[in-house]
C-alpha cells in the first residue's frame, strides 16, 4: 500500500486496488479496439506490438484507477463541505471513502455526499468524451490521448451507472435506502433491500456470461439478504443516533433529568473536547450551562451561554445566570419574558423573587397570581446561593411572616446564623420551634447554624425544643 494526500484528503492506495486494475485493464485492452490508433498495431505480426500492448495495458491501468480516484473524490469534497474529514481508499475494484463524521450523517447530506461519487464521474467521462470527439471532428487522428479520452468516456459512464442502480452496497442502493426510510420510515429499509435483491438476480439473469457483472451482483444480493435478517432481527435500520458524541450527550441529557448534575458534567466536558458540528457543540453548551445555573455558578453558566449559536437559549436559563450573579437589571426582563411567555407559576413567582431582590417587594406582590410567601422564598433562594446571607436571612423571614412553617424558619435562622446575625437567628430558630417538627438534634449539628454553638442561648434553646418534643410524644 503507499499513500499520499490530494487537496488535503488521504488516500491510500491497496494493492489488491492495483492488481484488480490489471486485471480489469488486460480485458479493455483485448476488447476495446477502436479504428485508427492501436487498432491492428497490438496484433503480435505487427512490429513494436508488444510494445503498443504494453502502453495501451498501462493506458488503462490509469483509465480505470483514476477513475475510481474521481469517483471516490466526489464523495470526500462533498463530505469535507459538510465539514467532517474524509479518507480515501481504494481497495480492489472500488473504493472507499470513509466521511469520518462527527455526528449521525443527516439523510439529505447522506443522499448528496453519496450521489456526489456517482456524478463526478459522470462528469470526467462526459468531458473527456465530448474532447475526444471534438478532436475527432477537428481532423486528428487517432492516437493514445484519444484512446484515453474514450477509454474514459466508457469506463466513467458504465461505472456512473452500474452504481446509480439500488443495490445494496452500491451508491444507489444507499440512495434508495435514504429516501425510502425517510419516505416509509423503518419499512423503507425493508423496502430498499427488497429492490436490491430482485434487481440483483435480474442482472445476474440477464449478464450471465460477463462473470465481472454478475459477481459483483451476486455479493450485492447476499448482502442485501444479511440486511434483511437484520430488519426482522430489529438490529436494523438503527434508530436515533449513532454517533458517538451524540450517544454520549444523549447520557449526559438523561443523567441531567435524573438530578445527577456532576456525572453530566463529566459527560459533556469529554464530548466538548472533540471536533463537533455546530448543532451539537451549541446543545452542550446549553446544557452545561443549565447544570451551572443548578449548580449555583452563574459566571461559568454565562460563558456556556454566550457560546450556543444557531439556538436559542431560554429566557429563565440567561435570567437565572444573571440573578446568581446578582445583575438583576439584566435579569429581571429575562424573567419577566419566562413568565409570560411559559405561564408557569414557578417562573411568575421567580420574577417576583428577581423584583425583591432588586428592592422592589411591592411590584413583586402586585404582580397578578402571585403568593407573597412564595415569590419571598424564591428571592431567598438565590439569594443564599450567592452568599447574600443578610438578604437570605430577610427574605426567609418575610416567607416566614406571609405564610409561617418550619423550613421557612428554619432556612432564615441559617441564613442569619451565616450572616453573624445571631440574635436574629436565635429568633428565627425559636420560631421554628414554635411550629412544631424541629429537632434539636438536626439543628445541634447542623453545619450552618455552627457559629450559635459558643452562645449559651443556643444550648438552652435545644433543651426548650428537646422538652416540647417529649412532650408531644
Amino acid at each position: 500500500m503507499f499513500r499520499f494526500r490530494l487537496g488535503g484528503i488521504p488516500i491510500e492506495v491497496h494493492f489488491s486496488h492495483l492488481a484488480i486494475c490489471g486485471v480489469v485493464a488486460w480485458t479493455a485492452v483485448e476488447g476495446f479496439r477502436p479504428e485508427g490508433w492501436p487498432g491492428t498495431a497490438i496484433e503480435p505480426a505487427q512490429p513494436n506490438s508488444k510494445f503498443v500492448y504494453a502502453l495501451c495495458f498501462a493506458l488503462w491501468m490509469s483509465i480505470v484507477s483514476v477513475s475510481i480516484l474521481i469517483h471516490e473524490l466526489g464523495h470526500a469534497v462533498v463530505s469535507k463541505v459538510f465539514g467532517y474529514r474524509p479518507t480515501v481508499h481504494l481497495v480492489g475494484l472500488g473504493g472507499l471513502t470513509n466521511p469520518n463524521a462527527n455526528e449521525t450523517i443527516p439523510w439529505h447530506r447522506d443522499v448528496l455526499l453519496t450521489l456526489a461519487g456517482p456524478l463526478s464521474g459522470l462528469t470526467l467521462g462526459l468531458l473527456a468524451g465530448a474532447l475526444g470527439l471534438a478532436l475527432k471532428a477537428s481532423g486528428v487522428a487517432s492516437n493514445p490521448l484519444t484512446y484515453v479520452l474514450f477509454g474514459l468516456f466508457g469506463a466513467n459512464l458504465f461505472w456512473a451507472v452500474l452504481n446509480l442502480l439500488p443495490v445494496s452496497s452500491l451508491d444507489g442502493g444507499r440512495i434508495a435506502s435514504a429516501l425510502l426510510t425517510r419516505i416509509f420510515g423503518r419499512k423503507g429499509f425493508f423496502f430498499a433491500q427488497l429492490i436490491s435483491v430482485a434487481l440483483g438476480v435480474g442482472v445476474i439473469v440477464l449478464a450471465w456470461d460477463n462473470f465481472l457483472l454478475a459477481l459483483i451482483m451476486g455479493l450485492n444480493v447476499v448482502r442485501a439478504m444479511a440486511m434483511i435478517s437484520a430488519y426482522f432481527r430489529g438490529e436494523m435500520p438503527p434508530n436515533g443516533p449513532t454517533h458517538p458524541y451524540e450517544l454520549a450527550f444523549v447520557a449526559a441529557e438523561a443523567k441531567y433529568k435524573e438530578g445527577k448534575l456532576e456525572e453530566a458534567a463529566v459527560l459533556l466536558s469529554a464530548v466538548g473536547e472533540h471536533d463537533l458540528q455546530p448543532q451539537l457543540r451549541a446543545r452542550v453548551h446549553d446544557l452545561s450551562g443549565w447544570i451551572e445555573v443548578k449548580q449555583g455558578e452563574g459566571r461559568k453558566a454565562l460563558d456556556h451561554f454566550s457560546q450556543v449559536q444557531g439556538l436559542t437559549v431560554a429566557p429563565q436559563a440567561l435570567a437565572a445566570a444573571f440573578s446568581l450573579i446578582g445583575d438583576e437589571t439584566r435579569a429581571l426582563p429575562l424573567w419577566e419574558i419566562a413568565a409570560k411567555t411559559s405561564k408557569d407559576k414557578t417562573l411568575l413567582h421567580e420574577w417576583a423573587g428577581s423584583l425583591i431582590r432588586n428592592g422592589q417587594p411591592d411590584r413583586a406582590k402586585a404582580l397578578d397570581g402571585v403568593k407573597p410567601a412564595l415569590a419571598f422564598a424564591a428571592a431567598a433562594r438565590t439569594a443564599f446561593v450567592r452568599k447574600d446571607y443578610p438578604l437570605a436571612g430577610e427574605t426567609s423571614e418575610a416567607s416566614f411572616k406571609e405564610e409561617a412553617s418550619l423550613e421557612r424558619a428554619y432556612d432564615a435562622a441559617c441564613a442569619y446564623a451565616l450572616a453573624g446575625r445571631t440574635d436574629d437567628a436565635l429568633r428565627m430558630l425559636e420560631a421554628a420551634g414554635t411550629t412544631g417538627g424541629l429537632r434539636a438534634d438536626q439543628a445541634e449539628w447542623d453545619p450552618e447554624l455552627a457559629s450559635l454553638k459558643a452562645d449559651s442561648r443556643f444550648g438552652a434553646l435545644l433543651e426548650k425544643i428537646r422538652a416540647a418534643h417529649r412532650i408531644r410524644s
